[in-house]
């Protein structure tokens, strides 16, 4: 399948983007959540979390007919008890990525998994920075969270871009993981420490990361286009769902084709008496599913206006 338009950004412009929103994600402020949230003891907020799950469960019910000070006494509740969660999920990941560390020094853990557990804990560090700024909008608006591309800025604060850089960072950081797992599965396999599966595997993975973060990095271009130029709603949605379409459809092609690959290793393994029936028959129709999603996003872009020229087998 070949679909026109269907690129991923520039490497200018993911360069540009990058070092914006790794200075943002690096700045003082963020250092200063870091120090603020990484304590020790993480066990017992464990205890603190089970309450505030009660707390929260309750207390997120916000009714149309209460009055606007009992409706931000509701919310504020609800954002604490998430941050709260937040908080033991960061001491978690925290605690997971200090272990991981001392394995790759000691040298029981790759690199590319050292990298994927740093991911996960710069992904929980940005959650509980989001949680805190759950809290601050609440605060200051009395009103519910909003992540759509046109909300307005609150008491002079872009609440949506900032969720927008700690989400496109956390991306950065899988993407960046995802490509040093592929490479490091690449040189396995040439020396032939792994399975060309292994290779497949790695390369799948990597293609869902980078279109999780052509996504984000188009977001939020959108978003900041709105603040500079009052690009209307509409717009902006229909924009975004064509690029995330677009997106979808190619990492939906690199999966097919990555899955066809995985199905011909296998035959040839079978062949040979080194695959079993039921590895062949999963490979098959895992293909089948794989040809089944890029019809449908092919369809859809059709739909959309786009014109794709298809070579899907039929």
């Amino acid at each position: 399948m070949t679909i026109d338009d269907m690129h991923s950004p520039s490497p200018e412009f993911r360069a540009s983007l990058e070092r914006e929103v790794l200075a943002a994600y690096r700045s003082e402020t963020f250092v200063r959540s870091e120090r603020r949230y990484r304590a020790p003891g993480w066990w017992r907020a464990a205890a603190v979390v089970l309450i505030s799950i009660t707390l929260g469960t309750t207390a997120g019910i916000a009714s149309g007919q209460i009055r606007d000070s009992a409706r931000r006494d509701s919310l504020l509740a609800s954002a604490r008890a998430d941050a709260q969660v937040a908080k033991v999920k960061f001491d978690l990941a925290n605690q997971r990525a200090d272990d991981a560390l001392k394995q790759f020094n000691s040298g029981g853990l790759m690199h590319s998994s050292l990298l994927d557990v740093q991911a996960d804990r710069r992904a929980a560090l940005a959650a509980l920075v989001r949680a805190q700024d759950n809290i601050d909008e609440i605060t200051a608006s009395s009103q519910a969270v909003r992540d759509d591309l046109s909300a307005p800025l609150v008491g002079g604060k872009d609440f949506v871009g900032n969720r927008l850089q700690l989400d496109l960072s956390a991306a950065h950081d899988r993407l960046a993981a995802a490509e040093e797992a592929k490479d490091e599965a690449d040189r396995r396999v040439r020396l032939g420490a792994a399975a060309e599966i292994t290779g497949l595997e790695a390369a799948a993975q990597l293609a869902r990361a980078q279109a999780d973060f052509n996504t984000l990095a188009e977001r939020y271009t959108l978003r900041r286009e709105f603040l500079a130029k009052g690009t209307p709603a509409d717009q902006l949605a229909r924009r975004l769902a064509e690029a995330q379409l677009k997106f979808e459809a190619t990492a939906a092609q690199q999966s097919y084709e990555l899955a066809k690959q995985r199905l011909d290793l296998l035959e040839r393994r079978h062949a040979l008496g080194s695959a079993e029936d039921i590895e062949v028959l999963k490979a098959r129709v895992e293909l089948a599913e794989r040809q089944l999603d890029l019809q449908r996003l092919s369809a859809q872009l059709r739909r959309q206006g786009v014109s794709p020229r298809d070579t899907i087998p039929k």
